[in-house]
């Protein structure tokens, strides 16, 4: 394992010049021991017992030291005390003005400090597109006659050939002369050594993280939800249609939904059949598989440290442990906007085209994950616009064609989607439009207001109220952690202060972005904050998160005193002729209380998503996570073997399509439900043989129907967890 267990924060090049006992004038000084003790030491009391410590080294650095812990130190009781008092909802207008001074005093603390990552000699050798523009025509050509042939909202065989072909053209005239593989393999090879495999101590810190995180996102994922709801039956439907091979571009049951997430579900529910679990089992995945992508991309922007932080917050987010667990295709969201960050970093730092080429590739490939996705490339567009000006323009001189092919290559990638928004562009802005236009409701009549109270709401959701809504957070909590809530806000303040430096502005350009789809919500203002909507912003909060950690741990580490041998000396004297004398070396050093406090603060940060998901969150789930649909469905498919069962619905009581998804025995076409029960009507007139009937507590009258209709026929009630009567199961023969 690599021993260079943390790398050094960097200090700022443009800082002033300090005075040689600063100790910020070596940010990363080496802990070693004192310098060498004089012999000579303080003689005790002449008459008894004595203790006397000896002369040491000039105490004035160590001094120097402790003064700049102070707003350290200061920054993070106020912001301690701040989010406090927020979560009991107490001295709120202070607390927030508190939160404010904590943000200054931690700028203050860390104001000669560089955290971001500089550039590297990371740039390879980049081949001469010359050559090569003739394959980037013949790309546009052969995606120019795969457009017609995705007719009919289909991947036909056709128009992917096509596609795909013109896609592999891209990469061929944008790959690098030096390929990943021959980097990658190169890498492995410097690991290896006649001791053995060298692992980075990063690779196994985010490797911890990863299982962390598939513990709370897999653990009793049978169990919690337990219901369906409106969305997953729907969601079910679209995946059935792809094992009936019927490969739709985009899928219009209402209210229309983007198609990957359904394609990644498809071989788990081909290979162990297709139900409510196999689906949240997919989002589950990609919800331990965005931990490490999210190592990748702090890493990148804030050093080896920082990116395991960060990994780390995020494996026990309760934002995103929630998010992973309920078989949404919004899970999709913050992983790929991780990777069009990671990518368009990393083609900015490096200048390889092969680069440009990837985060093109999932800049498209994002379309077709979740509709607040729409958002990116106006975002990635704004960033890049803002960082040439703050970079005067010299990236966009050297590289202005790999950036029009990265946009190329995501409109190429595009193509399949294209179409269909060209054949039907109201269906595919549908849900969009609902919420940003007066198609379902009339707008309100002051839109800037609305919408500067929803950025008000939106911004606040972080560390105060947070999403409403039961599915997608526990009702009114903040979206953080109590630990992380007040990172992201430390490392939001470092960053504001030094937004020109290295690529601060993307982190908040992007923060800005992934939070519109919420806030420009303006036909229901009541639905923000939304936490599925501005899942993207998982991304640019958790990195914030971990660079601020970052800070913090280097700065107790650089700013503690370095370890201080002292010799105390005992001396006992008795009497002239007994004399007892006993010398002892001290090693007194701070800095392991901070890595203690380090452990500590992880440990209870991972400690709290434990109730706040099993506990509380099951709490506010309709009926403490008791599932109507389920339970309705396992006592049809008890009777399937005996006779009909019909259901006689009942205002907001079940969801249907949820039933169905969940029949096993009885046929998933089952549609046995009834407004009304009528002696003369069906299925009563023409019943013969055995029949249940399912009815709400509330449905006297229905009831009152079968008991003369079937005056031997037998009721049973089913109760829920709170012993509340869930349904009734009415049994008669005829």
């Amino acid at each position: 394992m690599e021993s260079d267990m943390m790398e050094p924060l960097q200090n700022d090049s443009v800082a002033r010049p300090r005075a040689s006992g600063d100790p910020r004038s070596n940010p990363s000084p080496k802990s070693g021991p004192a310098e060498a003790l004089p012999k000579e030491t303080v003689q005790g009391l002449s008459n008894g017992p004595g203790l006397s410590l000896a002369e040491g080294p000039d105490l004035s650095s160590s001094r120097a030291k402790w003064i700049e812990l102070i707003p350290l130190i200061l920054s993070l009781l106020l912001a301690l005390w701040a989010q406090w008092a927020l979560d009991q909802r107490r001295y709120e207008p202070w607390s927030f003005v508190v939160y404010g001074l904590a943000a200054l005093l931690f700028v203050w603390a860390f104001r000669a400090w560089a955290l971001e990552r500089s550039d590297g000699d990371d740039s390879g050798e980049i081949s001469s597109l010359s050559r090569k523009w003739w394959l980037v025509g013949v790309a546009v050509i052969l995606g120019g006659l795969s457009f017609p042939l995705f007719k009919g909202n289909r991947f036909t065989s056709g128009g992917v050939l096509l596609w795909a072909g013109g896609l592999i053209l891209l990469w061929w005239a944008m790959r690098d002369r030096e390929t990943r593989g021959e980097r990658l393999l190169a890498r492995w090879r410097n690991r290896l050594s006649p001791e053995g495999i060298r692992i980075p101590w990063a690779a196994l810190a985010v490797l911890g993280s990863m299982l962390v995180g598939a513990f709370y996102r897999f653990y009793r994922l049978d169990e919690i939800p337990l219901e369906m709801g409106c969305d997953l039956p729907l969601i079910y439907e679209n995946v059935k249609l792809i094992l009936e091979r019927e490969f739709l571009v985009f899928f219009p049951i209402h209210p229309g939904r983007e198609g990957l997430f359904f394609y990644m579900a498809a071989p788990y529910a081909r290979l162990f059949g297709l139900d409510h679990y196999g689906i949240k089992f997919a989002s589950a995945c990609i919800g331990v598989l965005t931990i490490p992508v999210l190592y990748l991309l702090t890493r990148e922007l804030f050093g080896r440290e920082a990116g395991v932080y960060s990994a780390f917050f995020l494996s026990v987010a309760r934002w995103h442990v929630i998010l992973s667990r309920t078989g949404f295709r919004a899970i999709l969201m913050p992983l790929f906007v991780m990777l069009v960050w990671y990518g368009l970093v990393r083609a900015i730092r490096t200048g390889r085209r092969s680069s440009f080429f990837w985060t093109g590739c999932v800049l498209g490939l994002g379309m077709y994950t979740y509709n607040a996705f729409l958002i990116m490339p106006f975002g990635i567009v704004a960033c890049l616009g803002v960082y040439a000006v703050i970079d005067r323009g010299r990236f966009l001189r050297r590289h202005w064609r790999d950036t029009l092919l990265l946009l190329l290559v995501a409109l190429f990638v595009f193509i399949p989607l294209g179409r269909y928004v060209w054949d039907e562009p109201k269906m595919y802005l549908y849900r969009v439009a609902t919420r940003v236009t007066d198609i379902e409701i009339q707008l309100p009549a002051n839109i800037v207001t609305v919408l500067l109270d929803n950025f008000r709401k939106a911004a606040l959701m972080f560390n105060y109220v947070g999403d409403i809504v039961f599915i997608s957070n526990v009702p009114f909590e903040r979206q953080l952690g109590f630990a992380s809530g007040i990172l992201f806000v430390l490392g939001l303040a470092y960053v504001l202060a030094r937004w020109r430096r290295e690529y601060n502005v993307l982190v908040l350009g992007l923060l800005l972005f992934t939070v519109m789809p919420a806030v420009l919500s303006i036909a229901f203002p009541h639905e923000v904050p939304n936490a599925i909507r501005a899942s993207g912003a998982l991304a640019p909060v958790y990195v914030l998160v971990g660079g601020a950690l970052a800070l913090v741990r280097r700065g107790f580490h650089d700013l503690l005193p370095e370890a201080t041998q002292r010799r105390v000396v005992l001396d006992f004297r008795v009497s002239d002729a007994a004399d007892w004398h006993v010398a002892r070396k001290l090693k007194l050093d701070a800095r392991p209380l901070a890595v203690v406090g380090l452990v500590v603060l992880l440990a209870l940060e991972a400690r709290s998503v434990y109730p706040t998901y099993f506990e509380r969150y099951v709490d506010h789930l309709p009926a403490r996570n008791y599932s109507i649909s389920l339970e309705i469905a396992r006592a049809i498919d008890d009777f399937a073997d005996d006779g009909e069962s019909y259901v006689v619905p009942w205002p907001y009581w079940y969801d249907g399509n949820a039933l169905r998804a969940q029949l096993r025995v009885e046929d998933r076409d089952w549609h046995n439900e009834f407004a009304a029960l009528h002696p003369n009507d069906a299925p009563l007139s023409n019943l013969e043989g055995k029949a249940m009937f399912i009815l709400h507590p509330e449905d006297s009258r229905s009831m009152e129907v079968l008991r003369v209709f079937f005056p031997r026929g037998v009721a049973l009630q089913h109760s829920d967890y709170d012993g509340n009567t869930a349904f009734i199961t009415f049994y008669g023969e005829r």
